[in-house]
């Protein structure tokens, strides 16, 4: 039932993220546990929410590629990962209950993060977590990685913690961009958007376009 009603009211249904497997393969989740599969680049597609173990139809937010594996992040907890292009999915351990906003990470380790600065890594590739202390209790939407190999996490608040590459001696840094809304890297630059345009972060030792 589930299925059918999202097939039927799938142009309504929000859509949270995408990752480009190759240029014919591409996953997309959103709201109520949905997931398509693309294999001809969007020409078609194919519903994949039988392949997940989702009854309760949980928001599915964030889609991120490490190490040939597709993790997954949602809501209440929800952490998933597939090694096969998304065709087959397995559920993760959650190390807390609240929602994931997104999932991150490198060739050393998963970050997943979410709801009241909650931030956790793995280095077993999501078999057992340990947390990243931020203090601070907004939510965590975006990470990314800096040439060093720390971490940038930007909050809802607005506010950006920058971390050595294991997580600790948390800096905070305060910002005017309001409506904060992700980070994303350009060349060697790392951008924050929000409702008053784009800016580099140019305080955390990144140079500027």
């Amino acid at each position: 039932d589930d299925i059918e009603d999202a097939l039927a009211n799938r142009s309504t249904r929000p859509l949270f993220d995408l990752e480009i497997v190759d240029p014919n393969t591409i996953l997309v989740v959103g709201a109520y546990g949905i997931l398509f599969k693309t294999i001809d680049g969007g020409e078609s597609w194919q519903l994949l929410m039988d392949r997940m173990k989702n009854p309760e139809g949980l928001h599915l937010y964030d889609l991120h590629t490490l190490n040939g594996a597709i993790y997954l992040a949602g809501e209440y907890g929800l952490l998933s990962v597939s090694r096969d292009s998304g065709e087959t999915w397995t559920m993760l351990t959650s190390p807390y209950q609240g929602s994931f906003f997104g999932v991150n990470g490198d060739s050393e380790q998963v970050i997943a993060f979410g709801l009241q600065g909650n931030v956790f890594k793995s280095e077993d590739a999501g078999q057992s977590w340990d947390s990243i202390q931020l203090s601070t209790s907004s939510a965590i939407i975006d990470m990314n990685y800096l040439d060093d190999g720390r971490m940038v996490f930007l909050a809802t608040d607005g506010n950006v913690f920058l971390t050595n590459a294991q997580g600790n001696n948390v800096q905070r840094i305060e910002t005017e961009v309001e409506g904060a809304t992700a980070l994303f890297r350009a060349g060697q630059v790392i951008w924050l958007s929000g409702l008053n345009g784009l800016h580099p972060l140019e305080n955390i030792g990144t140079k500027a376009l």
